[in-house]
């Protein structure tokens, strides 16, 4: 029988607190959460983003590679929180990492539905 659980995304450490997208580069991108190992299970993720700069940051969002083609982009205004991962399948280990436009200016947190099947 299929179980779900909720998870805390696996970058946030051990309090949960946000994730600090400290860098402004692909090469640097912060691990945001490693999705379950194998083929059978999956990670239903779900992450929100918070810019606490005074202009506006483009958040980048890297789901399992850091090809261009695949990723995931938001611009995000001052002092704005908003949805940019909603419930993205991720499974086989594969991991989502992040950067946005000027380092130390987006936090990301959320959580994930293990999905046991």
């Amino acid at each position: 029988m299929a179980t779900i659980s909720k998870q805390k995304l696996s970058g946030s450490g051990t309090n949960s607190r946000p994730i600090s997208l400290t860098t402004a580069v692909t090469s640097g991108a912060v691990t945001i959460h490693t999705a379950v190992a194998g083929e059978t299970d999956f990670d239903e993720v779900w992450v929100w983003a918070t810019n606490v700069n005074t202009t506006a940051e483009t958040l980048t969002l890297e789901v399992g590679t850091a090809d261009e083609d695949q990723n995931v982009m938001a611009i995000i205004q001052p002092d704005e929180t908003v949805l940019v991962c909603p419930g993205i399948l991720m499974h086989n280990g594969d991991v989502l990492k992040g950067f946005s436009t000027t380092a130390n200016k987006v936090n990301v947190f959320g959580f994930v539905n293990r999905l046991d099947v």
